[in-house]
């Protein structure tokens, strides 16, 4: 029973981040939007996109490989 304890813990703790993540993210753009006009936000927004492809192709598979990688490197001594 205390796995499945630590189990519920792990799930809430990574819907309550996922929830402030939303929310922080949420109050940036309506600050940015509101304080810097419609021109400004589509610049903005665009930049983020883009750079969020870049980051999608920069991870592409890396994190398996690092998952794999420090698996095998805790069985070497």
């Amino acid at each position: 029973m205390k796995l499945f304890n630590y189990y519920v813990l792990n799930v809430v703790a990574q819907g309550l981040g996922r929830v402030f993540t939303f929310g922080s993210n949420f109050i940036a753009f309506a600050l940015v939007a509101r304080f810097y006009g419609a021109d400004f936000f589509g610049q903005y927004a665009y930049v983020l996109n883009y750079f969020g492809i870049f980051v999608i192709l920069a991870d592409f598979g890396l994190m398996p490989v690092l998952g794999k990688d420090i698996a095998q490197a805790k069985d070497s001594p």
